[in-house]
């Protein structure tokens, strides 16, 4: 699968990230979300606090799918 280019991919709602770069640094913004720097000095734009939670639900969902079989 080909990744769309970088900008449609923000104007689909998901930044590319090259696999090189790493997560260096949450920044907090207020009581909007968190935005992420990654090692190639880009950022990827506010994450907001209610995705974060959804996102931490649905890892633990799928964790627990995982230990239950």
């Amino acid at each position: 699968m080909q990744r769309p280019a970088p900008e449609q991919a923000r104007r689909q709602g998901t930044p590319p990230a090259p696999k090189t770069a790493r997560l260096t640094a949450l920044e907090p913004v207020a009581d909007k979300g968190l935005h992420l720097v990654l090692s190639d000095r880009h950022g990827r734009g506010i994450y907001p606090w209610r995705f974060l939670r959804r996102l931490a639900q649905l890892a633990n969902q799928e964790k627990s799918l995982r230990l239950s079989r």
